[in-house]
């Protein structure tokens, strides 16, 4: 079903859409076109009542937004969360391996404000790794008016510096990155302005960062200038783990919720 982002289209009521079905979870997938340039797009929604909390899931590089449909330990993860938290699940597609370039930025804040509109939503958490988490932190910084908090596993935080690390590298899913980074940013503007390390201030909300001491896709120097930059804010966290490579950070996603919402729920606003 293609649309242009009316926020009926979160409570889908035709089953033609469903592309996932379990006890605790049912997933549907909408199309719609972008307002800013007229791009055809997609992404996947969970619906589990109106006023909740909705968890916006963030793909990584070479996915799409049915990523969490991937593996049965991801589905399973999201049911066992769908259902301690209440939650919403909204998984955009975002242009594929845009690394959240300023049209994918707007094209996320068409989505989200369409169901904000009709208030579906309480708040949007923001949980996701790699690019997604990279994307997730540049969202965040460029609307926290939007976004309650973000659990970042495995994120790089300047986006043209590590577009030009990746360059040096000679892995072939360092090339497919810089090509992706470079076919989505059109400008040294583009990259100013989504650079979180450039405008770490902006992140008000709680985040929970974590990164694998030893990650070889997305170097931890990138995570570590970023924790410098935030370092004494009672709404950063940060976690290094040593020896840990890329994957990592991702068995630590429900401990990452959990943190999440403790930060919000009980008063203490610090981790």
């Amino acid at each position: 079903m293609e649309t242009q982002c009316t926020p009926a289209l979160f409570v889908g009521k035709s089953r033609k859409n469903i592309i996932f079905e379990s006890p605790s979870l049912c997933l549907e997938r909408f199309e719609y076109t972008s307002s800013i340039d007229g791009t055809k797009d997609w992404f996947v929604y969970h619906h589990e009542g109106t006023g909740k909390d909705c968890i916006l899931i963030l793909h990584g590089h070479g996915s799409h937004g049915d990523q969490l449909l991937k593996k049965p330990e991801w589905i399973a993860l999201w049911e066992r969360n769908v259902k301690k938290y209440n939650c919403n699940l909204l998984s955009p597609n975002l242009r594929d391996d845009a690394w959240m370039c300023p049209a994918a930025a707007d094209d996320l804040t068409m989505i989200l404000k369409a169901g904000l509109r009709e208030k579906l939503w309480r708040r949007i958490i923001i949980i996701a790794g790699s690019m997604g988490a990279s994307g997730g932190l540049i969202y965040a910084m460029r609307h926290p008016e939007l976004i309650a908090g973000i659990a970042a596993l495995g994120a790089a935080t300047d986006i043209k510096s590590y577009q030009l690390w990746c360059d040096t590298q000679p892995l072939p899913v360092h090339k497919s990155i810089s090509d992706a980074i470079k076919a989505h940013y059109h400008s040294d503007a583009d990259y100013q302005l989504n650079s979180v390390l450039e405008h770490a201030e902006k992140l008000t909300m709680p985040v929970w960062f974590s990164h694998g001491g030893e990650d070889a896709t997305i170097p931890v120097s990138q995570a570590r200038a970023l924790a410098e930059k935030m370092a004494g804010k009672k709404n950063f966290y940060y976690e290094e783990i040593p020896g840990g490579d890329h994957n990592s950070p991702l068995p630590f996603k429900e401990r990452s919720i959990e943190a999440i919402y403790n930060y919000l729920d009980d008063g203490s606003n610090s981790f």
